[in-house]
């Protein structure tokens, strides 16, 4: 299988693995970080927070995926056309595209992978509180710029965490659009 970009879907020992079509995501709990990119500096509205400037570059969103559903469910959300955005990254969604979601089952690592992302050298805040309206963390969205290696974030989240690359004109079932 082939993914948008042109990338071969499949296992190699520098990934643990990598999945292409939603099916193959599990319905049980985890921790998941969106991978996106925007390549024009853009100003967006993200709800009651007001207008924000988000520069070009890749964006590295973590969330949790613990309800009904668990990171199939979640990631689904993502991956289908929004009418209404509901949470503060489907603002930024409208905007971005959708590159990889890298995923580990198992108890939220959430918070984690936020401070880890927040101490990189090279991530950046580009909004206070972004997803993380309901913890202590800074923000759950950390910019990089477009000449940073994505991918070599990725090796350095904690557990056992896998690619899943969107397919060119993926239909989601349950998507309103």
């Amino acid at each position: 299988m082939v993914n948008r970009t042109g990338k071969r879907c499949s296992q190699s020992r520098e990934d643990s693995a990598m999945t292409c079509g939603r099916n193959l995501l599990p319905s049980r709990p985890g921790t998941y970080c969106l991978l996106l990119s925007l390549p024009f500096t853009r100003r967006i509205r993200v709800g009651r927070r007001g207008s924000y400037r988000f520069p070009a570059g890749y964006y590295l969103y973590v969330g949790s995926a613990c309800g009904p559903g668990g990171l199939r469910g979640r990631i689904s959300h993502h991956l289908c056309p929004l009418a209404r955005p509901h949470w503060h990254i489907d603002y930024l969604r409208q905007a971005a595209l959708l590159e990889e979601v890298w995923f580990a089952i198992g108890k939220s690592q959430e918070h984690a992978w936020a401070t880890l992302l927040q101490g990189m050298t090279g991530t950046d805040i580009p909004m206070p509180r972004f997803g993380s309206s309901d913890c202590r963390c800074a923000s759950h969205l950390f910019h990089l710029s477009l000449q940073r290696r994505p991918g070599r974030i990725r090796r350095c989240l904690p557990g056992e965490v896998r690619t899943y690359l969107p397919l060119p004109g993926e239909r989601i079932a349950g998507c309103d659009a």
